[in-house]
């Protein structure tokens, strides 16, 4: 069994660190995340809109992924369809143990 860590870890240890930096999504669209608090990430758009995806849908996304090792943008639209998959796929793959790829695109666990 693989130990993979709890939500409040990854958010602190993995995601937190991100702000400030600029991430692509896997067509190449960049974001920068403006800021990363304990309810939400802001960010700027590749087209210069700013908005915030909150805190939970991160955390529906890592439990789906913890339960079955994969999950598709599909299934990330469908928990969330505020057309922010892509970003939210992209916070993910800077996660040294989760890999974005293939067609369809989907984030999957890394054994580790």
């Amino acid at each position: 069994m693989n130990d993979y860590p709890q939500f409040h870890t990854l958010w602190e240890d993995y995601i937190k660190p991100l702000e400030g930096s600029q991430i692509s999504t896997i067509t190449g669209k960049k974001s920068t995340i403006l800021k990363v608090s304990n309810d939400v990430i802001e960010r700027e758009s590749s087209n210069a809109i700013v908005g915030s995806i909150e805190i939970e849908i991160f955390k529906k996304v890592y439990s789906v992924l913890i339960e079955k090792k994969s999950i598709s943008r599909n299934e990330i639209n469908s928990i969330y369809p505020k057309r922010a998959s892509s970003f939210i796929a992209a916070v993910f793959s800077k996660i040294d143990f989760i890999d974005y790829s293939g067609r369809p695109a989907k984030l999957s666990l890394i054994d580790n």
